[in-house]
């Protein structure tokens, strides 16, 4: 009998703005998985506990008009999960694997913090801030926790990225 946990993480955007500012983050790509019987090495073992995606899954984009790429402006993106059907014994993970690329060529980017993974929980988190407009910010994510001993389901979380600037 094949055993299958199936996990979906479903990646959703959010924005906030200010009246003088059109900030946005926009987030592509998703992640999910397959947890199977064969996934056990041994008899009476535990699944593999960490699932990892690519370093390059889901890429992110802040933009704030082209006016704005010229005399710049700092921002910071904070993450969390809304969850549709989550187990409370599973642990979900972020990190950013790159710094992206300029969303306009001709002025420098700067992206910091991110780098090591964060749980992302059901309350906003710092996750990494910046200086001007930056595209393809690759993030990868990591799951714990996964076990036998959780109901046999299709688990699925939305991931919602917020940028804000100070």
């Amino acid at each position: 009998m094949m055993k299958n946990i199936k996990f979906l993480i479903l990646l959703l955007f959010c924005f906030e703005t200010e009246l003088s500012l059109c900030q946005s983050v926009t987030s592509t790509g998703k992640w999910n998985f397959k947890v199977a019987t064969s996934d056990i090495i041994d008899a009476g073992l535990d699944y593999n506990e960490i699932y990892e995606s690519s370093a390059q899954k889901v890429r992110i984009e802040i933009s704030n008009g082209i006016w704005k790429e010229y005399v710049g402006y700092d921002w910071t993106v904070n993450i969390k999960k809304v969850d549709d059907n989550w187990d409370s014994s599973l642990k979900i993970y972020a990190r950013r694997t790159d710094d992206g690329k300029p969303a306009n060529n001709s002025y420098e980017t700067y992206v910091i913090g991110g780098e090591s993974y964060i749980e992302i929980t059901d309350f906003s988190t710092y996750f990494f801030s910046g200086l001007r407009g930056s595209t393809k910010i690759k993030i990868q994510f990591k799951v714990e926790g996964v076990s036998v001993l959780i109901p046999v389901d299709t688990y699925t979380t939305n991931i919602v990225y917020t940028v804000t600037s100070p």
